[in-house]
């Protein structure tokens, strides 16, 4: 009986080595399973880390970003406020400066139409002067003409012939300055012959006076005591 016992209890034993074994065994395979999984685990802790490394960056970035975006849109605000204040100087300056270019164009205009007077002033104002100029050339002769008549006059007059000849010729006969020989109509009625119209001047040949009063005389009487 003891040898049974011996025996059942060495089967025992052995189960139990075999027990022991295997537990071994798993606990190897549970131990490197266990740090199998640690390592796994440090990784995505390391993981995890850089993760939350990338997400600080990332939300800096961010952050960063918005304050960039912010200020991108307040300069944008601020440009649109530049253009719109530039966009109403320019219509102002664009309606100035059409104003300008109408009455730039009025002036013009008038100032074209002066030159036209001003052209119109010159071409007879030329004509005028060419005029002038022969005009003056003839007056010219004419004067050098009418100075040597003078001169001759002036001499004739300062004879003692000239001068006895004026004082004691009748002027019915005179042949002066200024002297016309017109015919003498007589009146035809005789017996009216103290009216005025029938009055005939001896000197001058007109009706009206007598020769005592008639003014050629007079003035020729004046020309030739000079």
């Amino acid at each position: 009986m003891l040898k049974d016992t011996c025996s059942k209890l060495k089967r025992d034993i052995r189960m139990l080595e075999k027990a022991i074994q295997k537990l071994e065994q798993a606990n190897e395979i549970l131990t490197s399973e266990k740090d199998e999984k640690a390592f796994a685990l440090s990784k995505d802790l390391d993981t995890l880390k850089e993760l939350e490394r990338v997400n600080k960056i990332l939300k800096c970035e961010k952050f960063e970003a918005e304050e960039k975006t912010l200020a991108l849109g307040n300069d944008l605000n601020a440009l649109k406020d530049l253009l719109n204040t530039r966009g109403k100087e320019f219509n102002s300056d664009l309606t100035r400066l059409e104003s300008e270019s109408l009455d730039l164009k009025f002036r013009l205009e008038s100032l074209v139409s002066e030159n036209n007077k001003l052209l119109e002033k010159a071409h007879k104002t030329e004509s005028d002067l060419v005029q002038n100029r022969r005009w003056n050339c003839f007056s010219a002769a004419h004067a050098h003409k009418v100075e040597s008549d003078l001169v001759q006059n002036k001499l004739w007059n300062s004879s003692s012939e000239a001068l006895n000849w004026l004082n004691t010729h009748h002027s019915r006969n005179k042949r002066g300055l200024e002297f016309v020989n017109r015919p003498i109509t007589k009146p035809v009625n005789k017996k009216y012959v103290g009216l005025k119209e029938n009055i005939t001047c001896f000197h001058c040949g007109n009706g009206g006076h007598y020769q005592h009063t008639c003014l050629l005389r007079k003035r020729a009487m004046e020309r030739n005591s000079l």
